[in-house]
């Protein structure tokens, strides 16, 4: 033991009131190949340790002044448990910006697939109106391949009625010139064909219904004398559609109606052998013309009629056969 200072007065001791100060302690350690010795004691080396009473002003904490490996070993420590700090702040930041990078990945994930998602509802969409649009366009087609047809169909259609306007304004204008057919007499909204063949009064009747007409029917003067003018240089009887064949003396025209006027020759109808038709013929007592009962076998030429058709104004037709 080296220098060792104390002070020798008997007095209490308060550790309190001194400082304790450790200059230097040095342990010799044993060295390994030295002889043992049993007995022996560890070498412990003291450096100076002193105690000095302590100011007012450092009463509170004694003061230890380490020795140099000891300030070196906590100098060390202090180091390590700064970097370990800062690596433990480095991992943690790492650790945080990973978490945001990985969420951020997620979100972006996320949203690509809520966009594509989208965009194949987009195109699902879409086909739809391309279908429908090819639906419309495929109806508009066969029905512009119909209104074709029909259109073909109306032109050919046209022309044939163009055809038959024209046939039908020829026609007019041939009316338009004569009321009745070729060889008939218009008079007063009538005609009359005067036949030049001679036949029975009922072969007569039957030949006006095949020209559809019938046997003529007088029921004015007027008709009277128009009649007259056409039989007066022929000079033979003509029939007419009067008869009393169903009831004797009761005379009949054709179409039933009963006679309202008469003209009948001096002293006719007779009756003589049988005679229920009647003719227009020349009364040679007086030249004057009239009726005349007959035998109805008898063939004579005979009188037709016909109601003429309306009349036609070319003013009225003229503007569609222009």
């Amino acid at each position: 033991m080296r220098n060792i200072s104390k002070d020798t007065t008997p007095r209490p001791v308060a550790l309190d009131d001194y400082e304790l100060t450790y200059s230097e302690m040095n342990f010799a350690a044993r060295a390994q190949k030295s002889e043992i010795r049993p007995t022996a004691e560890p070498e412990t080396t003291y450096a100076q340790v002193s105690f000095k009473p302590k100011s007012p002003q450092q009463n509170q904490v004694p003061e230890v002044t380490p020795d140099k490996d000891q300030s070196r070993h906590e100098t060390a420590g202090g180091r390590c448990s700064g970097t370990s700090t800062h690596l433990g702040l480095v991992a943690l930041i790492a650790l945080i910006s990973l978490f945001v990078i990985i969420i951020g990945l997620i979100v972006y994930a996320l949203l690509l697939k809520q966009k594509l998602e989208e965009s194949q509802n987009d195109q699902a969409i879409e086909r739809q109106r391309t279908n429908l649009l090819n639906r419309t366009l495929s109806a508009s087609l066969r029905d512009k391949t119909m209104l074709e047809r029909k259109f073909q169909n109306l032109s050919v259609a046209f022309e044939r009625s163009n055809e038959t306007a024209n046939l039908l304004c020829n026609t007019f204008r041939n009316l338009s010139e004569s009321l009745c057919p070729c060889g008939w007499k218009v008079q007063k909204q009538k005609c009359y064909k005067f036949s030049t063949d001679k036949r029975n009064w009922n072969g007569a009747k039957q030949q006006c219904e095949s020209q559809k007409s019938h046997f003529v029917i007088i029921n004015t003067t007027e008709e009277q004398n128009f009649i007259t003018k056409y039989v007066k240089d022929k000079k033979e009887a003509h029939w007419i559609g009067l008869t009393d064949g169903a009831d004797e003396g009761k005379w009949k025209w054709v179409d039933g109606s009963t006679v309202s006027y008469l003209n009948w020759q001096k002293d006719q109808p007779d009756n003589y052998n049988n005679e229920h038709c009647a003719t227009i013929a020349k009364d040679n007592r007086d030249e004057t013309f009239g009726w005349n009962d007959d035998g109805c076998g008898k063939d004579h030429p005979f009188i037709c009629e016909k109601w003429a058709l309306p009349q036609i104004d070319v003013a009225d037709f003229e503007k569609f056969c222009s």
